[in-house]
């Protein structure tokens, strides 16, 4: 049970609402897949260890996850963009006004009960606890909200909840940004296609859920998300990506026997000049960010394209400014249907301590997370 005590931490102070400006995305055909990497280690444990530093972005369960990953392992994570995210331990808090039992989705589709003060004090009961990293390292971390217009599974006050108390930790409103008026549905939102005829998942802006990447002119969540957490010019996108540069990653082998609710392959894109095992002192500095699927979106026997790892327009960004990006991927199955729908767990369904480090699927995306910076030296 929670203590009931007032937060240290100062209240939600206001932060950024406004548009990010838009970036030209020169798109390039589709990558085709490149080889299979396949790190070796001593002991799951020892990857567990590893030190790194990196970035973690997501859509829709992947946003919600993305945010309680970075709460939890704040002094490795340096920032988080989250298209479409809920705040953290949002689902399973009760707050004064909550509804009993507690209904599934009650911050998506009940907002107003939310309160951001018991979100502080969950976070600092945790934090002294030692079940997630002290809070004092996201003082003046980079948050980037997006949620469209027209989205009609998160509604607007749900994200800019996250940003009201990404505001109260990071103590510098500045650093939290939320994109709210782009005429967006419940998507990736990129501002072209070049990649000839639009496949069955990519729609206009506005299109339902349906439409994972939704084509909005002038507006470009990539570019928008990056500038905002490297807090610095970007350099111009890429024009072409080289197929070799997408891998396929062994996570089974990094998991050993504790593989639960992965499949056995994620993706890495990996830019020319990042550092392998095999040439590591010719490499150049690179960063990495993780990018996670939302429900129903990870690749299945009926979707055999991972389409965030070949479309999301972040390769193209990421060849030019030198980071690697790793695209864990969820497997469909279990005995609940977030687990079915291969849903990141923000809710509880893999046990109440979903939103801790000890967590199953917090605890293995950390292993792999560790894995990819070990391997390419990040």
């Amino acid at each position: 049970k929670v203590p009931r005590h007032e937060p240290t931490t100062p209240k939600a102070a206001r932060f950024t609402k406004t548009h990010s400006s838009r970036r030209e995305l020169n798109q390039t055909n589709p990558v085709r897949r490149g080889g299979r990497v396949t790190p070796r280690y001593s002991s799951p444990q020892a990857i567990r260890q590893k030190r790194f530093s990196a970035f973690i972005a997501g859509i829709s369960s992947g946003a919600d996850f993305a945010i309680q990953f970075h709460i939890a392992y704040s002094s490795q994570i340096r920032g988080v963009a989250a298209f479409a995210g809920q705040p953290y331990h949002c689902g399973q808090t009760e707050f004064t006004t909550s509804r009993h039992p507690l209904p599934f989705d009650q911050c998506k589709k009940y907002p107003g009960v939310i309160e951001v003060s018991k979100l502080l004090s969950y976070i600092e009961y945790q934090a002294d606890r030692q079940t997630i990293d002290p809070p004092h390292h996201l003082l003046g971390t980079r948050v980037y909200l997006q949620r469209g217009t027209k989205d009609s599974i998160y509604k607007n006050t749900t994200v800019a909840s996250a940003g009201e108390l990404y505001a109260a930790l990071s103590r510098d409103p500045s650093s939290v940004h939320f994109d709210w008026s782009t005429p967006s549905g419940h998507s990736l939102p990129r501002d072209t296609w070049a990649e000839g005829q639009w496949p069955a998942f990519v729609g206009h802006c506005g299109d339902s859920w349906r439409k994972t990447l939704q084509i909005c002119p002038h507006f470009d969540g990539p570019s928008a998300a990056l500038a905002h957490l490297w807090a610095s010019p970007l350099i111009g996108a890429a024009t072409r990506i080289l197929p070799e540069h997408l891998h396929r990653f062994d996570q089974h082998s990094v998991l050993k026997g504790n593989k639960t609710h992965f499949q056995q392959f994620g993706w890495v894109y990996v830019p020319s000049g990042c550092a392998t095992s095999r040439d590591v002192h010719d490499a150049e500095t690179c960063t990495l960010l993780v990018f996670l699927h939302g429900c129903n979106q990870c690749e299945n026997p009926k979707k055999p394209l991972h389409v965030f790892s070949l479309y999301s327009g972040f390769n193209e960004w990421a060849e030019t400014n030198k980071i690697v990006v790793f695209y864990p991927q969820l497997r469909r199955g279990g005995p609940n249907a977030q687990q079915h729908d291969c849903c990141w767990d923000s809710y509880g369904h893999t046990g109440e301590d979903y939103a801790l480090k000890t967590a199953p699927q917090m605890s293995n995306l950390h292993a792999l997370i560790a894995s990819i910076a070990a391997l390419y030296h990040l």
